[in-house]
């Protein structure tokens, strides 16, 4: 990842932080490569479906404690 890239999503988390579109933006930009990834580990298209929805809750519940520590 270049640096511009690494900014810009640093920048798009600190928003997700206060606002919900900004966690939208976060979502529609990994959901596929979170559901791809469980599919590959699990098999099982249910399954990957339920695991990636339990990922991006437990980001969005997360996301008031994350800190940047480089």
């Amino acid at each position: 990842m270049q640096l511009s890239q690494l900014t810009d999503e640093l920048t798009l988390v600190r928003r997700a932080q206060t606002d919900a579109h900004a966690f939208g933006a976060l979502y529609d930009r990994y959901v596929q490569r979170v559901y791809r990834y469980c599919l590959y580990r699990t098999h099982n298209a249910h399954e990957a479906e339920d695991l990636t929805a339990q990922i991006f809750l437990a980001a969005l519940e997360g996301l008031p404690r994350y800190r940047q520590d480089g």
